[in-house]
């Protein structure tokens, strides 16, 4: 069984040519040609002018403590659903309402109405309502096509919080059913007394199933469903729950774990048999596990509500030794949660959206069968028991490509040491358990592909990566009759056999089963005479036909886009769905116990699938980790840089700025403050009041649209505006840390940075014919602060500098104010946090500092400033040598070749007792000129001078609060976990997610705002 197909879709679209004459040449400075054609910029124009009265015409209270809009979701009407389907829809609605309404009770496949209610579902709008109907009903549909157990609920306790290793207790009611170790059950009864003897298995194979191209990774993927080829009972759990990478019980699970924080051994699976598989299959499973490690890293140092606490260090060994123990557990336990969270999400939308070819369509339709989970027509969390028909479906040797057949035939040539045609049946079954048999349990010591693992454990990257590219790029077999590859000949035998010892039902009763019309001549079984025909020979009849191998060799669906993405017999393709559906919606952990309390805010957050990035597909999160760091040092950037500069640096600027500061501190202190009683005050410093402070000088100079209690006709408020520009610094400055997450967030933000560059375009053109602000964006502004006129002159100085306004507005506006609001934001954040906590001794003396009024107070505030900077401050720069260069570093010569990055932390710098003498003690009387806290050289920070000014009126305001103090618990600190080199990652208010800069650390004080002396 082979490889998961087509993970990426690929979007084109084709352009036609017409005779416009070409519009004039732009001039460079301009930047690209944007030009459309008059029609189309009129419309354009009026449903930019909509959407930004729509916005400007929000109420300024939004009504939430965060300052963030509600979002209400509003559903299509049936207008948009009766434009997008046509004649044919109407068709398949119709007959689908007639299953509903119980007036058809069996379906004829070959009218492909499943197929089509696919095809319609995938025309309708995201938003309309019939569509979210519908997918219901099919969901019904296709549920109803297999027999269920009683629904059941979710219960607290060790057996039902997390995967027993078996896969018991998934039912709460009937904890065995599903469980490794079980027998097969029975889903249909054999009624028709077939005749005897049936056909020789080997006959049939040679007549209807031997093989005489869809990318091969699809049925890799299909691999890892549980099914065995036991005679009598089910040695894994009938769950999709990677048993095969973890383990069907608790002595295999003993030999995958380390025991330590939660890990498995590392690029290590369990499933011995699938080292007879070829290794595309074995490479998958390695991601997976490399996933899994991946999730309980971070969910130790999230620690979400000291769920993974360590035990205390003043506990004796013995006394720790229990409380490391549950800690591993709960780690591993909820890392497999997390996974296999993933895997299923990679089931129902890549792998399913391969299988019904919605990958090459725009919809983001997906056979969810989640969906409806307060349904009463369709139970959930109901447990699942493999059948022995559901075990015949799922065998796909078709799709063996000729590569992996290739494969398999040297495997048995090393296995058995002669020719696969000379191996009968028992032979091969005899060989296979020794080889299992001999396979040792400890996976770090069996062989994989002749791979060698590094010192870590791990195998070379490299070697996975062709591994894996090779299965991707092999086209895979064709289902059908007469595609089975030879080498796979024992195989099937077996196959057969196994059917008939079991006494299966026929092909016809199966299909009654599951609601299909059955057959009633071999022609409407496979229409090729020759398949047909063959048939006629072996069965006489077709009530007498055998379920396996007539899965195999039925006639299959013609491709459909939507509807057929690959090709399975009619009976298979409608069987492996209803299976699917039921595997999802019957286990109790994709359902009822699917949520952020088990699988933590961030382990939820992070196999989330998201509809805007592929259409929700999420492969590319399994294969895509990489780290990177943006330079901006050649010497574009810096004559970009100085120009900048030189305009920020106006006549009188640090009085405007430190006025401005000082002003809106105060407001914003006084905005988002409340009482708690007494005379007692809180507020969130970092999010309400640092990122806000900041984004409101951006906003002032840089012409940008903000909302305020001034101008209510603003686009933005400070939290979204604020957003805005951080996501797009992330994007430009850390877009390659995390490529798995970059996309996504590219996606979302795109939309809104071009909508705010073209209004400061738009101000920037007009600034730039008439000095003036365009009537549109000049209520923005304050109408009363320090900065009314500095931001026209600083942006009318960047026009003199040669510029064009689009350079000028994209290439020097919005990335400034990316970059002013990130980084300042981050600053004060850090200023706060230190002397809160690490140096709270001295916020009594910053209180009485911050109180005087005088240039002398300012100057011992730029030294707290600078100190706490360079003692808590995390700034490092990334350089890639272009030549190969011996570099000085103390006493020692270090080497570097053409093309190493370079790593430079100025953390180790800040702490050097050489440079300064006790480095982690609050000194004010270091010289000013030696601290490096803003960088130096082409890194260094741009506005360094306007920082230092910005932060001493800010400290300024928020230092004279009287008893200023953390609030209490997790609110008082800002939530970041510790990296190597001093260094840390912060997360968002929900610890779903990491994020660069802080976001959130609320602080308390007694008394009002205090004006200065």
């Amino acid at each position: 069984m082979e490889h998961m197909t087509s993970l990426f879709a690929s979007k084109g679209k084709i352009t036609v040519a017409d005779s416009t004459p070409a519009p004039p040449p732009i001039d460079p400075k301009d930047g690209p040609d944007h030009s459309i054609s008059p029609s189309e910029e009129i419309l354009a124009t009026l449903d930019s002018l909509s959407q930004l009265i729509q916005l400007s015409n929000r109420p300024l209270k939004t009504g939430t403590g965060d300052g963030s809009y509600a979002v209400t979701s509003k559903t299509g009407g049936s207008a948009a659903d009766l434009r997008a389907l046509g004649l044919t829809d109407y068709d398949s609605v119709h007959s689908l309402l007639e299953q509903e309404l119980g007036t058809s009770e069996l379906t004829d496949d070959k009218s492909l109405l499943l197929e089509r209610v696919i095809q319609l579902l995938a025309k309708l709008p995201a938003d309309s309502d019939n569509r979210i109907s519908l997918t219901n009903a099919l969901i019904r549909n296709l549920w109803d096509s297999r027999s269920h157990l009683a629904p059941s609920l979710s219960y607290f306790g060790d057996y039902y919080n997390h995967r027993q290793p078996n896969g018991s207790h998934n039912n709460t009611e009937f904890p065995d059913i599903g469980k490794a170790g079980m027998e097969y059950c029975r889903s249909v009864q054999p009624k028709i007394a077939q005749p005897n003897p049936k056909p020789e298995p080997g006959l049939v194979f040679d007549t209807l199933m031997s093989r005489k191209d869809a990318c091969s990774i699809t049925w890799r993927q299909s691999s890892l469903t549980p099914y065995h080829d036991d005679m009598t009972y089910n040695t894994t759990s009938s769950y999709l729950d990677l048993s095969p990478l973890y383990g069907n019980t608790s002595s295999d699970q003993i030999h995958m774990r380390t025991y330590k924080d939660g890990q498995l051994k590392p690029d290590s699976f369990w499933a011995k048999r699938l080292l007879g598989f070829p290794p595309g299959v074995g490479c998958i499973l390695i991601m997976f596990n490399r996933f899994h490690n991946y999730v309980v890293q971070n969910l130790a140092a999230i620690n979400e509500n000291g769920r993974f606490n360590k035990p205390a260090s003043d506990l004796s060994d013995d006394e720790a030794e229990p409380l490391w123990a549950n800690r591993d557990e709960e780690l591993f336990q909820v890392g497999r949660l997390v996974t296999c969270g993933m895997y299923i999400n990679l089931i129902l939308i890549d792998y399913f959206r391969t299988v019904l070819g919605l990958n090459k369509v725009e919809s983001t339709w997906n056979l969810n069968s989640r969906a409806g989970l307060n349904s009463k027509v369709t139970p959930s969390g109901t447990g699942n028991q493999c059948s022995l028909e559901f075990n015949l479906v799922h065998r796909w040797h078709s799709y063996v490509s000729q590569r992996d057949e290739k494969w398999s035939r040297d495997l048995f040539k090393k296995l058995f040491g002669k020719d696969h045609q000379e191996i009968t049946a028992r032979e091969l079954l005899a060989g296979l358990k020794k080889l299992e048999a001999e396979t040792p349990d400890d996976p770090l010591l069996r062989d994989f592909e002749d791979l060698k693992r590094g010192t870590d454990g791990k195998y070379n990257d490299d070697d996975l990566v062709d591994i894996l590219m090779a299965s991707v790029e092999e086209v895979a077999g064709s289902s059908g009759a007469n595609n089975v590859p030879e080498v796979l000949r024992a195989v099937e035998i077996l196959g057969m056999e196994q059917a008939r010892t079991w006494k299966c039902a026929t092909l016809n009763e199966f299909r009654s089963f599951s609601g299909l019309k059955p057959y009633t001549s071999f022609e409407a079984f496979n229409s090729d005479p020759a398949v047909s025909s063959k048939m006629r020979q072996l069965y006489d009849h077709p009530d007498f036909v055998e379920l396996y191998p007539s899965l195999v060799c039925e006639e299959t669906t013609k491709p459909m886009s939507p509807g057929v993405g690959v090709s399975l017999s009619y009976t298979t393709s409608r069987a492996m769905l209803s299976d699917a559906v039921s595997l999802v919606r019957g286990d109790r952990f994709y359902n009822n116990d699917y949520h952020p309390g088990n699988l933590t805010n961030w382990g939820y957050h992070e196999v989330a699938y998201d509809t805007s990035v592929n259409q929700g597909c999420m492969f590319y999160k399994l294969i895509i980790r990489a780290n990177y760091m943006l330079c901006g040092a050649s010497p574009f950037f810096s004559a970009r840089r100085e120009q900048i500069k030189q305009c920020l640096y106006a006549e009188q600027w640090a009085d405007k700025i430190k006025a401005f500061y000082e002003d809106i501190t105060l407001k914003l202190l006084e905005k988002w403050s409340y009482g708690l009683g007494g005379n007692t005050n809180q507020v969130d410093i970092v999010r309400d009041v640092g990122n806000s402070a900041h984004t409101y000088f951006a906003a002032n100079i840089f012409s940008l649209p903000l909302k305020s209690e001034a101008h209510p006709k603003g686009l933005f408020n400070e939290h979204e505006l604020y957003m805005i520009l951080v996501v797009m610094f992330t994007l430009i400055f850390f877009g390659d840390r995390d490529p798995a997450t970059t996309f996504a967030l590219r996606s979302a933000a795109l939309p809104l940075c071009l909508a705010l560059g073209a209004l400061v375009e738009q101000n920037v053109s007009i600034i730039s014919k008439t000095g003036l602000l365009s009537g549109f964006l000049d209520p923005f502004f304050e109408e009363h602060n320090a900065l009314k006129d500095y931001g026209v002159h600083m942006i009318r100085n960047i026009l003199s500098t040669g510029l064009g306004v689009h350079a000028t507005a994209w290439g020097q506006i919005l990335v400034t104010s990316f970059a002013v609001v990130s980084n300042q934001g981050q600053v004060f954040a850090q200023i706060i946090d230190f002397y809160l906590h690490q140096g709270k001794e001295h916020l009594p003396e910053i209180n009485r500092i911050a109180k005087l009024n005088t240039e002398e107070a300012d100057k011992v505030l730029l030294h707290y400033v600078m100190e706490a900077l360079r003692i808590a401050g995390t700034i490092a720069v990334s350089h890639r040598c272009n030549k190969d260069i011996i570099i000085k570093d103390g006493d020692k010569d270090v080497s570097f070749k053409t093309g190493d990055n370079v790593f430079v932390s100025y953390i180790e710098l800040n702490h050097n007792p050489d440079t300064y003498p006790d480095p982690d003690v609050v000194k004010l009387d270091r010289p000013i000129d030696s601290y490096t806290v803003y960088s130096i050289g082409t890194h260094a920070c741009l506005c360094g001078g306007a920082s230092k000014v910005s932060l001493i009126a800010m400290l300024k305001v928020v230092g004279r609060l009287d008893n200023l103090r953390a609030a209490p618990g997790e609110q008082g600190e800002i939530k970041k976990l510790p990296l190597p080199g001093g260094f840390c990652l912060n997360m968002d208010t929900t610890q779903s997610s990491y994020f660069p800069f802080p976001t959130s650390m609320k602080v308390r004080w007694d008394g009002g705002f205090n004006a200065p002396v």
